[in-house]
Formats: C-alpha cells, structure tokens, sequence
C-alpha cells in the first residue's frame, strides 16, 4: 500500500514525461484523452476559423493534467479551469454545482460493521466519466470555447 502511493503520481511536468523514458505511453495518453473529448464534447476550431480571433477572446483556459495510476499506467485528463468563468452568465443563475459524494459516515459504517470480514470493498476506475462532463446539454445556440495549449 505505501509503495502504491509513493509511486503514484499526479499532475506531472509535461516537459519532463515527454523527454523521459516513456515518452511513448504518454504520447498514447495524450492522444486518447484528447480523441476521446473530440469524438464526444468538443469541437476543434481551427486557426482558419473566420471567427477564431473572437473565439479565443471568449475562451476559458484549460489543462492537460497527467498523472501515473497505481497500475502503473499514464493518464490525461483535459481540465477546464471553470474558477476564471462567471458563472452567472456562463451557466445561468438555476444552474447546480454541486454533486453528491460518499459521505465520511457511511464509509465508517460500511468498513466497521460487523462481520465485515466476509465482503470485499472495491473502487471502479471509470474510464472517460462523459456524464460527469456535461450532464446537462447547453440550450440552443449557447457555446463555450476551451483555450488548451498542446503540451508537445
């Protein structure tokens, strides 16, 4: 368990993942993070784009957050940095942030009851978490721009 979580890593320097030793399952991480949002929720505009000079003005900023799992394996996420929006004109003043999570009691209950010796407790790693993204569709005509620079 302590060689588990000394090993596992979060939020790494792009600069130096690209340059080392596994360069190649980054690069894969990075590309399936990205493929996976572009075949889903976001639409690239490119520099061609008419529009793309007013586009960028209204962009929020983003991140490509990479991290190792405990398995040993690369993985991105591509952030929006949601704290630099308004929200109140971004996504309305009805508009719920918040989401429910396992509370601290119920895990203590879960794990202390007894004769918890015969159950297994276990986590599930979802791989892309697409309704935790955008579980709620924009209305018509309504668009946000995601400003993300290519970590290569």
């Amino acid at each position: 368990s302590r060689i588990l979580s000394v090993t596992a890593q979060n939020d790494m320097k792009w600069r130096d993942a690209i340059s080392g030793p596994d360069q190649d399952q980054v690069r894969a991480a990075y590309e399936k993070e990205r493929l996976s949002l572009l075949k889903s929720i976001l639409t690239l505009v490119p520099e061609t784009d008419p529009n793309y000079v007013e586009k960028r003005k209204k962009s929020i900023t983003g991140r490509w957050l990479l991290s190792v799992k405990r398995s040993g394996e690369y993985k991105c996420r591509g952030v929006k940095q949601g704290f630099k929006e308004d929200k109140a004109t971004a996504d309305g003043p009805d508009f719920n942030y918040s989401s429910h999570v396992t509370k601290f009691s119920t895990v203590r209950a879960s794990t202390l009851r007894p004769n918890r010796f015969n159950r297994r407790i276990a986590i599930k790693d979802v791989s892309t978490a697409l309704s935790f993204l955008q579980s709620r569709p924009y209305e018509n005509g309504l668009r946000k721009y995601l400003l993300m620079r290519d970590p290569y």
